[in-house]
């Protein structure tokens, strides 16, 4: 459950512009998304080594150990509107939070349905935040 009041501050910077700035959101999120057993590593890469995505996960459930990858400020594309690292982080999150329902057939309905969902619950979330901001 997403608690906004119970949290911790949230970051202070604005955007995540570094691996260090990106850790403490990442931080804030496994919290507020009930991830705190999971050690997550999170980082900034280059477009093809997240096979030209904006986020890819790599998880281990068995040791509730996940690597996130992002893509940088460095690959997208000014006129990109959809790109937005906070969600994307989020949105990475949720396939965590998320695991036990299984994997399914990358490029399958079930699998674009599922990534639907979970990209607009990822912009609520995001939304929500930003508008408790002010």
């Amino acid at each position: 459950m997403l608690i906004l009041d119970k949290l911790k501050p949230f970051p202070k910077c604005d955007i995540a512009t570094d691996d260090k700035s990106l850790a403490a959101w990442c931080r804030w999120w496994r919290d507020a998304l009930g991830l705190q057993e999971w050690v997550l590593e999170c980082r900034f890469s280059r477009f093809h080594a997240i096979d030209n995505a904006y986020g890819r996960t790599s998880m281990k459930n068995s040791l509730k150990y996940a690597a996130i990858q992002l893509l940088t400020d460095l690959d997208s594309e000014d006129n990109d509107t959809n790109f937005d690292i906070e969600q994307t982080l989020v949105h990475e999150l949720l396939h965590i939070k998320l695991w036990h329902h299984g994997h399914l057939e990358q490029d399958t309905l079930e699998h674009v349905m599922q990534e639907q969902t979970i990209d607009t619950l990822a912009w609520s979330l995001v939304n929500l935040r930003r508008m408790k901001r002010g």
